[in-house]
């Protein structure tokens, strides 16, 4: 193979990247480990077509042109998984040769390719913080810990990534976030969880983007347990904050009784009790029937979702969510049906809703 690369400089590009692509597949259909530095350091110089921008390369805008880039990169992300080794130590030494690959292939490569880099150095680090645990001599023989590779995690998602794509990049500072919050280190948890709002707040400008993208984190924070109280009520503060600030008042009223649920966690562990407050929580309940009754749209909608929140908190024994509380939810609802244009798809997707909920409340034998 020593002569290959060089004869290939004499193809033109579309060959080039034609053949890299076939080399690709090639490999990942024989699903072989690339488990050394000189395998995958040989390997990428062979598909360096697919990996970085090329000299002799033509712009082509084409639909066809760009879908075959997408499946091109794909393919890439495919290879990605086969760079394994059973050493941590060695997995890690793999992963700073492949980001630095995939670091030199420009914004519309990354999009693609640092992802699976980002969620493979991520399953590392609990194969390091699980190899930590099995023996007291591994602390000593573990080179790279996972602070070092959270570092990593962290280099690769404040570059360019962020500028480029934010909303991908607030789902992986979430899911670093949360193996962070899985192996007991809080403050590189809450570092994530600060990049993650302020991605948010920087980067993310159109409305449904922000909806979306509050609606993950306030999901992501409910089920993280390892904060202290100052950390967690900064979070939780900057939560509400961002889903009172929606533009819209549909998407307020669904972020604000979303972020009830930080108020009253999931989690039974004496953590997760101590941070229950009825009281907030139903005045975030309020705050969002209030934004949905401002609301011009999807008004009865947003009654039935707050509804259903409100019947789950009543389940999970929230004090301030009475059987007269939920009654006024139903009457509130009942007043405004007859405002609900059934004929319309979204209404009678509405009345649907509607109709299993109040089913749903009957076939509980609920005191509602």
């Amino acid at each position: 193979l020593k002569n290959y690369y060089p004869l290939m400089e004499f193809m033109g590009f579309e060959d080039r990247r034609d053949l890299a692509v076939q080399m690709c597949r090639a490999v990942v259909d024989a699903g072989e480990p690339l488990d050394t530095v000189e395998k995958v350091t040989t390997f990428f110089k062979f598909i360096e077509p697919s990996l970085k921008d090329q000299k002799d390369a033509k712009t082509n805008v084409s639909a066809a042109s760009k879908m075959k880039f997408i499946r091109e990169q794909e393919l890439v992300a495919r290879v990605f998984h086969l760079v394994h080794s059973d050493d941590t130590d060695t997995q890690y030494e793999l992963f700073l040769k492949v980001r630095n690959v995939f670091g030199k292939g420009g914004t519309h490569r990354i999009k693609y390719t640092i992802p699976p880099l980002v969620f493979g150095a991520l399953d590392l680090v609990q194969r390091v913080a699980k190899r930590l645990l099995s023996s007291e001599d591994a602390k000593s023989q573990v080179k790279w810990k996972p602070k070092k590779l959270f570092v990593f995690i962290h280099q690769i998602l404040v570059s360019a990534y962020t500028n480029h794509y934010p909303e991908t990049a607030v789902r992986l500072f979430l899911k670093a976030a949360a193996v962070a919050d899985s192996v007991k280190m809080e403050s590189i948890a809450y570092e994530f969880m600060v990049q993650c709002f302020i991605a948010f707040e920087d980067e993310i400008s159109d409305s449904r983007a922000q909806s979306r993208a509050i609606a993950l984190i306030t999901a992501a924070l409910e089920r993280m347990s390892n904060f202290g109280e100052e950390n967690w009520e900064t979070l939780v503060g900057k939560c509400v904050q961002h889903s009172s600030k929606l533009l819209k008042q549909e998407d307020k009223a669904r972020a604000l009784v979303d972020s009830a649920h930080l108020f009253w966690p999931s989690s039974q562990g004496e953590e997760g009790k101590a941070r229950r407050n009825d009281r907030k929580l139903l005045k975030l309940v309020q705050r969002a029937l209030k934004a949905a009754n401002e609301s011009m749209k999807e008004q009865v909608e947003l009654f039935v979702v707050i509804l259903n929140k409100c019947l789950f908190f009543f389940e999970k024994e929230v004090p301030t969510i009475t059987v007269k509380y939920v009654q006024g939810l139903i009457c509130l609802i009942q007043q405004h049906l007859p405002n609900l244009d059934v004929d319309m798809p979204e209404g009678a997707q509405t009345q649907a809703y509607y109709n299993n909920t109040v089913k749903y409340i009957k076939a509980k034998g609920a005191r509602v």
